[in-house]
């Protein structure tokens, strides 16, 4: 069960695509009142602060679903006290905030996954495949389009 801090765009996403096809179950969300209307039919509870999703029974991976949001909420006396952590991409500008980020949850025995969103996706993992089948022949330059 997740529980997600950043309900902006690629948060939404998350909600719609685990609610959909899984693998995660998002049940708690850090409160966000402009989408409190789109947030609410997937049966995700809001909470006020971050301490709350780090204190939920029912949460075991906390997902930063905002560049900025693990950064701006990393604070490693409490931050990796009983929860694995998912950030998107990039973890920090700092490589001291990434070394002492790791470190801590070494010391608290959690998992500290950096996301890379696009990795996952069918039709990156299709056009991953057709490039090393190289049924194309060789590729001399692509270009990412979002």
């Amino acid at each position: 069960m997740v529980g997600l801090i950043g309900l902006g765009r690629p948060g939404l996403y998350l909600i719609e695509r685990f609610t959909i096809s899984g693998p995660f179950r998002i049940v708690a969300a850090l409160t966000d009142p402009r989408v409190l209307d789109v947030v609410s039919p997937f049966g995700v509870r809001l909470v006020n602060h971050p301490r709350e999703l780090f204190e939920a029974a029912d949460v075991d991976v906390v997902w930063f679903a905002e560049h900025d949001a693990f950064r701006n909420n990393f604070a490693a006396t409490d931050t990796f006290s009983g929860k694995h952590i998912i950030v998107e991409t990039p973890l920090s500008l700092s490589v001291a905030i990434v070394d002492r980020a790791f470190r801590e949850a070494a010391r608290h025995n959690r998992l500290l996954l950096v996301r890379h969103p696009r990795r996952s996706d069918p039709d990156f993992r299709q056009a991953l495949a057709i490039t090393q089948n190289q049924s194309l022949g060789a590729i001399h330059a692509a270009r990412f389009v979002s």
